[in-house]
């Protein structure tokens, strides 16, 4: 989802600041971003993450991306509508 809104396929984000987002521990913050470079879809530097094969990444989300997408597209064009 922040892919979607940066421009580019960096996004510059900690470790920390991800484990914080998600309310997991950093540990597993490192776990997943390890997995998903071996698999070929990120790449992890200090403080950031480049999105190496987002299809790989949609693919791994499932589901799961598309509602959460919707919901968020939902939000936003409600708060876009004019107040009278």
């Amino acid at each position: 989802m922040c892919h979607d809104r940066v421009d580019g396929d960096q996004i510059t984000v900690t470790q920390d600041f991800m484990s914080f987002m998600l309310g997991v521990e950093r540990p597993g913050v490192t776990a997943a971003l390890r997995s998903l470079e071996m698999a070929g879809s990120v790449r992890k530097r200090r403080g950031s993450v480049e999105i190496t094969d987002r299809d790989g990444l949609l693919d791994y989300a499932g589901d799961g991306y598309g509602v959460a997408e919707a919901e968020y597209a939902r939000l936003i064009e409600g708060r876009a509508e004019p107040q009278a």
